[in-house]
């Protein structure tokens, strides 16, 4: 299930439906969590192991996501699709931008797993496809919490949504690699579910330090104790 979120306020799944209930598929369905919520269905959605979230920095908006709606819960079958295209040799070099961004982190003493090598969407299809993903900021910057969003804001959230799909998609294997498959993806949402907890970690730490905040009371699921010696012992972090 490729999952992308606009904001704080509202995500996009890409929905297949059984034959014939539409004549046109895939189906994007855009919930606005905001007047929503996350409810007992969109969460038991996350929930559940066996229904994989992908996205490009899954971790993040998923933490993101929890936090902004002070949610307790624990996301498994997390993917991210920077991983899956550097395992696959799609990329093999970090974005200026992610480079930069690493740098100020290190600079910051802020704790991380070694990081996937991190392209945007647009990077990755420009690389990978001849389709390119159009970023304009006055869209991506405009008020996705209105009701209803403009016609322009629904072509955007549609489109990004669709491109994490066919990425996801252009990658699904042949029957005679299914096992190859399965074990690649079990290292892909272990190393995202470490950096998720790491995070939360790291967030923590912070909060501390600097107020001594109830941080953890807004911070979805709790960190795994030692879970970044264990992951390099497995060989499970970020390539």
């Amino acid at each position: 299930m490729p999952f992308h979120k606009l904001a704080q306020h509202s995500i996009m799944l890409p929905l297949r439906l059984p034959a014939g209930l539409l004549p046109v598929q895939p189906v994007c369905l855009l919930l606005a969590l905001h007047t929503l919520g996350l409810g007992r269905g969109i969460a038991a959605v996350l929930r559940h192991p066996h229904i994989l979230k992908v996205g490009i920095g899954i971790a993040h908006d998923m933490m993101d996501l929890l936090r902004s709606h002070e949610a307790d819960c624990r996301v498994p079958g997390m993917l991210d699709l920077s991983w899956l295209a550097t395992q696959c040799g799609v990329i093999k070099d970090a974005s200026p931008q992610d480079a930069a961004r690493q740098q100020q982190m290190q600079a910051a003493g802020i704790k991380t797993f070694q990081q996937p090598l991190q392209w945007g969407l647009a990077g990755l299809l420009q690389r990978t496809s001849q389709f390119s993903l159009l970023k304009n900021k006055r869209i991506t910057m405009s008020n996705w919490s209105k009701i209803p969003l403009s016609e322009q804001q629904l072509q955007y959230a549609a489109c990004d949504a669709y491109a994490d799909a066919a990425f996801w998609r252009s990658y699904t294997p042949a029957v005679d690699r299914q096992q190859q498959w399965q074990q690649l993806l079990q290292r892909g949402t272990t190393a995202a579910q470490l950096q998720y907890d790491n995070m939360i970690a790291n967030a923590l730490d912070k909060a501390v330090a600097e107020d001594g905040s109830d941080f953890d009371r807004a911070v979805p699921g709790t960190p795994v104790a030692d879970a970044g010696a264990d992951a390099a012992a497995a060989g499970l972090l970020w390539p």
